[in-house]
C-alpha cells in the first residue's frame, strides 16, 4: 500500500493560481474523493499528481507501506474522463502495457484474462478498440488499470456522460480493484450518487484552492461552506 502526498504544490500559470499551494494526503486505507465544480482545478492537481504536470511549486511525494520512496510516474495510473486508447483491439489494449513493464507471456495472459472477466468484455476482446461504445471503452480504461495493479489509482470523472448501467459497471469495477490489490484511490467526479456510495474522504476544490478534508458522508449531508452547499445542491 502507497501513500501519497502533495507538499505544498500548486501550478501557475503567468500569475494566475489554477491550483494554489496546497498539501493533501491520499491514503491507502479510503477512498477519497476530489469534488469541485468544472473549471476548479481538479484535473490539474490530479495531472500534478501522476507526476504527468510538473508543480510550479511543491512537491509530489510517493512512499510505500515501509515509508520508503517511490518514483511517482512508475507506480501512479491515472484514468481520464475520455479513455486514451490505443490502436488495435480490446486485448492489445490491455497486452501492451504489460508487455512494455517486461511480464512473462504466462503472467500477462492471466491479467488480461482477468481483466476482461472483471470488466465483462470477454466477448469484444478481438473487436477494435476504436468501435466500443462510451460505456465499454470507459471499463477497458480501467481494465488495463486493473491489470498493471498500480499502487496508487488516480480517476478523473470515470462515470461523467454514462447511462445509468455503465456507470454501476464502473463502480463496481472500482470497488473490486480496491478488494483485489488494494490500491490507493482518489476520484474527481460530479456523480453524488457515486460519491455516496464509495467516497470515504472528501477534498473540495473551489476557484483552485482547496478545502478538507472531511468525512465524505458528514460532507454530503452538511456541506462546511456556501461554495460547497451549491455545488451539492448541483447549483455550480
Amino acid at each position: 500500500m502507497s501513500l501519497l502526498q502533495l507538499e505544498q504544490t500548486g501550478y501557475q500559470v503567468e500569475k494566475t493560481w489554477i491550483v494554489h499551494p496546497c498539501s493533501p494526503r491520499f491514503d491507502p486505507e479510503e477512498l477519497t474523493l476530489l469534488l469541485g465544480a468544472n473549471g476548479s482545478g481538479k484535473t490539474t492537481l490530479m495531472q500534478m499528481a501522476a507526476g504527468l504536470l510538473p508543480p510550479t511549486v511543491g512537491r509530489v511525494r510517493l512512499t510505500d507501506g515501509d515509508g520508503h520512496p517511490q518514483r511517482v510516474f512508475r507506480q501512479v495510473c491515472m484514468v481520464f474522463q475520455k479513455p486514451v486508447l490505443f490502436a488495435g483491439s480490446v486485448k492489445a489494449n490491455l497486452e501492451r502495457p504489460l508487455a512494455w513493464r517486461g511480464l512473462a507471456k504466462g503472467e500477462i495472459r492471466r491479467r488480461v484474462d482477468q481483466a476482461l472477466a472483471l470488466s465483462g468484455l470477454e466477448e469484444a476482446a478481438h473487436q477494435k478498440a476504436g468501435s466500443l461504445s462510451g460505456g465499454q471503452a470507459q471499463r477497458l480504461a480501467l481494465a488495463r488499470a486493473f491489470a498493471l495493479h498500480p499502487p496508487v489509482l488516480l480517476l478523473d470523472e470515470p462515470t461523467a456522460n454514462l447511462d445509468p448501467q455503465s456507470g454501476l459497471a464502473v463502480r463496481r469495477m472500482v470497488a473490486a480493484m480496491r478488494k483485489e490489490f488494494q490500491p490507493t484511490v482518489v476520484m474527481a467526479t460530479h456523480d453524488l450518487d457515486a460519491a455516496r456510495s464509495m467516497g470515504q474522504k472528501v477534498y473540495f476544490l473551489h476557484q483552485g484552492r482547496l478545502e478538507g478534508p472531511w468525512e465524505a458522508g458528514e460532507f454530503l449531508a452538511n456541506p462546511p461552506a456556501e461554495a460547497s452547499l451549491r455545488y451539492v445542491r448541483g447549483e455550480e
